[in-house]
C-alpha cells in the first residue's frame, strides 16, 4: 500500500485513480474485519476517513495529497484496533 501512496504523483490521473481504488478496497477489506472491542473513537476516526477518502476518489481531479492524509488516518485508527497488526507497520 505504501508503494502505491508513494507512486501516485508520477502516474497520469487515470493511475491515481486506479491506485486510489485499490488502496480504498484494501482498507475496506480491513475495516471489514474488525471485531469488538473496537473503541469509539477509532471507530469514528476509521469512518470518517473512509468517507473522506470515497469523497476524494470520486472528484474529477482527485488531490493525491490530501488522499495519502486520509489513508494514513484510516491506518493509524486500524493500528490502534490491532496493535500487534505488523503489515501496517512500516506504512506512512
Amino acid at each position: 500500500m505504501k508503494d502505491l501512496m508513494r507512486g501516485m504523483d508520477l502516474v497520469t490521473l487515470v493511475g491515481q485513480g486506479h491506485a486510489m481504488n485499490k488502496i480504498l478496497v484494501l482498507l475496506r477489506r480491513e475495516a471489514l474485519r474488525l471485531t469488538p472491542p473496537v473503541a469509539a473513537e477509532d471507530l469514528a476516526s476509521l469512518s470518517n476517513a473512509m468517507t473522506e477518502l470515497e469523497h476524494e476518489v470520486g472528484r474529477i481531479a482527485p488531490s493525491p495529497s490530501i488522499f495519502n492524509d486520509h489513508v494514513e488516518a484510516a491506518i493509524a485508527a486500524l493500528r490502534r484496533t490491532y496493535p500487534s497488526l505488523e503489515r501496517w507497520q512500516g506504512t506512512p
